[in-house]
């Protein structure tokens, strides 16, 4: 689920999120959904939804008290939206999935602008040790960063998908509920290396 999508079923407004129905996708054909979430357009967290154990996850890489509190939140957003794809469109996939907050054991980030590093990282333990959960013990030092970007570039972020600009700021589309840059369609994956962005999408 492209982090547009994702962010407008968790703060969006109810007509905003009817746009954003998916009405051709049928979720029963998946077991987990995995996104990011930008939040007020300078941090990143990581969504991990998981329909085998009916569990969502919004992982935070800052430490974050009010964790477990605001997955609770984000999986009533989304039984919502299920209930809402059944009155619109009588979709009925993961209607019955009956999500409820989870927290993941997780590093965290040690300054204030490796976030998007770390949800890739978060999105590739989760990919790896699915449908177990897993185990994050990757590295947070800003020792060790060069090494974690060089293997993501490598290994998620194909030379033919990427663009690199030269600025800071997220990208999100016109009308998110939170902020207004300029428009992205797709699956995408933002991450903020050495003053660059870096943006793949499929």
């Amino acid at each position: 689920m492209n982090h547009y999508t994702s962010g407008v079923i968790l703060y969006g407004e109810r007509e905003l999120i009817r746009r954003q129905s998916l009405s051709k996708v049928n979720f029963d054909n998946y077991r987990a959904i995995l996104s990011f979430v930008n939040i007020g357009n300078v941090h990143w967290k990581f969504l991990y939804i998981n329909a085998d154990d009916s569990c969502l996850y919004l992982v935070d890489p800052s430490r974050n008290s009010l964790e477990q509190e605001e997955s609770d939140r984000a999986a009533k957003r989304f039984r919502e939206y299920f209930k809402m794809r059944r009155t619109c469109y009588n979709k009925t996939d993961w209607v019955n999935v009956r999500l409820q907050g989870g927290v993941l054991t997780h590093p965290f980030q040690r300054d204030g602008s490796s976030c998007g590093v770390m949800v890739i990282m978060m999105a590739k333990a989760v990919m790896e040790a699915f449908p177990n959960k897993p185990e994050m013990t990757f590295w947070t030092t800003k020792k060790r960063w060069p090494r974690h970007e060089g293997h993501l570039h490598r290994q998620y972020l194909r030379p033919q998908y990427l663009t690199v600009t030269p600025t800071v700021p997220c990208v999100q589309q016109r009308n998110h509920p939170i902020q207004d840059p300029p428009s992205l369609t797709g699956s995408s994956v933002i991450t903020a290396t050495a003053g660059s962005i870096l943006n793949a999408w499929t």
